[in-house]
């Protein structure tokens, strides 16, 4: 079910569930072990008060039944939906919310899922980061900031995250907290496995501190925390 799951439209060719599944067994007893496993999802759902087609064959392919919904879909139509600014950043808010973590957080050792999990995990990042850059872009800098620690959490090593993300703290007028963000991930990340990927902090502090120097210079009030 988590394997059909994870596909786009909750379908998924009976070639790849074996090859996942059952990859050390023929293929006449991959596809009876299949079969078999159908079947006892099919006798389970009877024994419940509601009875819904949970999973069936479709042709090739195992397929999730009308009635299911599956947040993987959901999350992917959403990242498909196009539009204006708005429109877009409302479907990416939506995919966003959609995330609650890893797909089959639990399930190890299986190359497939592993994949699926990751592609999955890559598009999450790749919506905070799109979904940030929109908030900015319309000097909604809270949003930004709330959506930038969002992924800086989910990848710590993420020295372009953690860079957006003390940018937004500034724009804010936060300019404190930027420049203890970047102090701060500066030194997590400037160990041996990660010390290249420390100096766009390092580029990004000195200029923070130059703008929080002439702000300073100029009798500004200083920045709210």
């Amino acid at each position: 079910m988590q394997f059909v799951g994870s596909h786009r439209r909750g379908s998924a060719a009976r070639s790849d569930i074996l090859a996942a599944l059952w990859p050390n067994l023929d293929g006449a007893r991959a596809r009876n072990r299949l079969h078999h496993t159908l079947h006892l999802i099919r006798k389970a759902i009877e024994a419940l008060p509601d009875k819904v087609a949970l999973v069936g064959m479709e042709g090739e392919a195992v397929a999730l039944g009308s009635g299911v919904a599956v947040d993987v879909a959901d999350f992917l139509r959403h990242l498909d939906c196009d539009g204006e600014d708005s429109e877009r950043l409302a479907a990416l808010l939506a995919a966003i919310d959609l995330y609650k973590g890893d797909l089959a957080a639990d399930w190890t050792g299986d190359h497939t899922i592993e994949s699926r999990r990751v592609a999955l995990r890559r598009k999450y990042l790749a919506a905070l980061a799109e979904a940030a850059a929109l908030c900015r872009n319309s000097e909604d800098f809270e949003q930004a900031i709330v959506l930038l620690q969002r992924r800086v959490q989910a990848d710590p090593t993420d020295s372009e995250a953690h860079v957006e993300y003390a940018q937004a703290l500034f724009d804010a007028g936060r300019c404190d907290a930027a420049v203890d963000h970047c102090r701060r991930a500066r030194l997590m990340l400037a160990d041996a496995d990660h010390a290249t990927s420390a100096q766009p902090l390092d580029d990004l502090l000195k200029s923070l501190q130059q703008k929080a120097n002439r702000i300073g210079a100029q009798g500004a009030p200083a920045a709210p925390m």
